[in-house]
C-alpha cells in the first residue's frame, strides 16, 4: 500500500500538472519548475516519479514533437533545433538521434516554407544577391548547407 501524499506533495504535483497543461515538458523544465517551488529534492523527486507513473514526462516523445512541430509551424534547421533542445534539458545523444530520423527531404520543405514567408525580401534583388540573401537567412535559422542549396535551387524553379 502506498503512503498518502502530504499537503505539500499534492500542492506541488497540483502545480506541476497545471504547468504540465499548457504543453508537454522535459524532465528538466519540470524540475527547475519545482526547484523554484521547493528545496526539498525529496519532495521533487517523489513528484516527478508521480509524474512518470502517470505517464507525463517522456523526454523522447517531447523531442518528437519538438522537432516535428518546429519544422511545421516555425522551421528552423537542425542545428538551431539542437541548440534549443539542449536549452530545454535534453540530453545530446537524444538530439543527435532524434535529429538524425529526420530525412533530409524534411528539412528541405522546411528551409523552403521559411523562404516562401519571407519571399518579398528576394523579389526585388537581383538573382545573384537574392540567392545570397537566401543562403545567408536559412543559415541563420539553422540550416546545413546542402539544405540551403537545395531548398534555393527548388524555391527558384517553383517561386
Amino acid at each position: 500500500m502506498k503512503p498518502q501524499p502530504t499537503n505539500q506533495q499534492s500542492r506541488l504535483v497540483g502545480q506541476a500538472l497545471n504547468y504540465l497543461k499548457h504543453r508537454a515538458r522535459t524532465r528538466h523544465e519540470i524540475t527547475v519548475y519545482l526547484e523554484k517551488r521547493t528545496h526539498d529534492q525529496e519532495l521533487i523527486v517523489s513528484v516527478l516519479n508521480y509524474l512518470d507513473e502517470l505517464k507525463l514526462i517522456d523526454d523522447a516523445a517531447f523531442a518528437d514533437w519538438y522537432i516535428t512541430s518546429r519544422l511545421k509551424y516555425k522551421p528552423r534547421g537542425p542545428r538551431l533545433i539542437k541548440q534549443e533542445l539542449k536549452h530545454l534539458g535534453l540530453p545530446a545523444e537524444m538530439i543527435t538521434s532524434k535529429l538524425e530520423a529526420i530525412s533530409p527531404n524534411e528539412y528541405t520543405q522546411a528551409a523552403v516554407k521559411l523562404l516562401s514567408q519571407k519571399a518579398r525580401l528576394f523579389t526585388k534583388l537581383p538573382a545573384y544577391q537574392a540567392r545570397l540573401k537566401a543562403n545567408q537567412y536559412l543559415f541563420q535559422h539553422g540550416f546545413e548547407a546542402a539544405t540551403r542549396e537545395t531548398a534555393i535551387d527548388d524555391f527558384w524553379e517553383n517561386g
